[in-house]
């Protein structure tokens, strides 16, 4: 096992981490039994926390794409090598 594999293991040891923890912060969409009886009260905030909520989905897409792309880097570098 070369160098690089053992780089690019770590580099998805981070990025496993880190698509775990920004799923973790996400909050749910489900609204729960209070939607049935007329209960919002998640309406109030909707604004204030709607970037942080964009930021997580994006960040947790691109940490996707990044996984994706390193476990194809370390099959190429394991094949070539």
């Amino acid at each position: 096992m070369g160098i690089v594999e053992i780089i690019l293991g770590f580099l998805i040891l981070l990025a496993a981490v880190a698509i775990t923890v920004a799923v973790v912060l996400q909050e749910g969409h489900d609204e729960g039994l209070g939607s049935i009886a007329g209960n919002n009260e998640s309406s109030f905030f909707k604004g204030s926390n709607r970037s942080y909520e964009d930021i997580l989905s994006r960040g947790t897409k691109i940490l996707g794409v990044v996984f994706v792309v390193l476990i194809m880097l370390v099959n190429i570098v394991a094949f070539f090598m």
